[in-house]
């Protein structure tokens, strides 16, 4: 198969998908490339979807959405909970 786009964005987070958004509306092709299962993952979590961290999930929810990475934001969590 050949797939012919006129953008190619890596990452289908915030970022990659606003990019998305204002690349598609200027009548390009594009394909947004997420490694996850799903696109906007991190999102879910945010404060309803609204990209707010501020949040009722506990903190453990929180940290463990973002995988391996989320041991980083433990003890800034922790310290404003």
């Amino acid at each position: 198969m050949n797939y012919k786009y006129d953008i190619a964005i890596i990452g289908a987070g915030p970022a990659g998908i606003m990019a998305g958004i204002s690349a598609i509306n200027s009548l390009n092709k594009v394909c947004i490339l997420e490694k996850n299962s799903s696109a906007g993952k991190k999102l879910l979590i945010s404060g309803k979807g609204r990209c707010n961290v501020t949040t009722s999930k506990d903190i453990r929810e929180i940290v463990n959405a973002f995988g391996k990475n989320g041991k980083f934001l433990y003890g800034a969590l922790t310290r404003f909970s």
